[in-house]
């Protein structure tokens, strides 16, 4: 097998458990001995550390034994390639599924594109995929959330939420809780918002309470990193 390169074409400072989630997937194949690395021009996201092989060219030409793993969301520059009958290998890594119903590529046509293998990482994801886009052959491998990181660093009376996706949502949670509970004002409510990784950990660790937006998952990262 030559070369597994995770493709990430977004910008550095796009914040996404799914580009994380493909850098912490190159770590690991590449600490088991698998030339893995992955593809974003503009350089490794400036919020999280990474050791993780990069690969920056613009343009580069996929090799015959090279395995190209797209996400679910086929969109920009992943189009031309998702579409080229190259030699390489392709997988689909599917992490949130609805997610593929917005794409360039429509969702009905994935099954077109020659993946060879499809993978994602919960029940969930695997079951919408094979009913839905009518695809086979799913596999579902395990989420990896690092204990070094994160982990319990007290019990500060605070609630942590991370509002990016849900803001609307988020802030008629904080109304409603004020409301109902008027006595629980004086809780902070500890907003993440353009944090790194690490800080979000540690406001996580140390919080007696953490919000769960979950927005169009399969398996949310936010309730495993705090209950790790």
């Amino acid at each position: 097998m030559g070369r597994i390169i995770f493709l990430s074409p977004f910008a550095k400072t796009e914040i996404s458990g799914g580009i994380k989630t493909a850098y912490r997937h190159a770590e690991l194949l590449a600490e088991m001995g698998f030339d893995a690395l992955v593809y974003q021009p503009e350089g490794s996201p400036s919020w999280f550390e990474t050791h993780a092989k990069l690969l920056t060219s613009a343009n580069f030409t996929p090799m015959a034994d090279d395995v190209l793993v797209f996400p679910e969301a086929i969109n920009g520059p992943l189009v031309d390639m998702a579409n080229a009958r190259g030699p390489a290998k392709k997988v689909l890594f599917c992490q949130a599924q609805y997610y593929a119903l917005f794409s360039a590529i429509p969702a009905e046509n994935y099954r077109d594109l020659g993946f060879d293998r499809v993978i994602c990482q919960s029940n969930i994801a695997k079951g919408f995929l094979e009913r839905v886009l009518k695809l086979n052959d799913i596999s579902v491998i395990p989420c990896f959330i690092d204990p070094d990181l994160f982990f319990p660093r007290g019990n500060a009376m605070q609630i942590a939420l991370i509002p990016r996706k849900l803001p609307r949502e988020a802030a008629a949670i904080h109304s409603v809780f004020g409301l109902k509970y008027p006595e629980l004002k004086s809780v902070p409510w500890q907003v993440i918002e353009n944090r790194s990784e690490r800080e979000t950990a540690e406001t996580f660790g140390r919080s007696a309470i953490v919000l769960s937006l979950p927005f169009l998952e399969s398996f949310g990262l936010v309730p495993l990193e705090v209950s790790s």
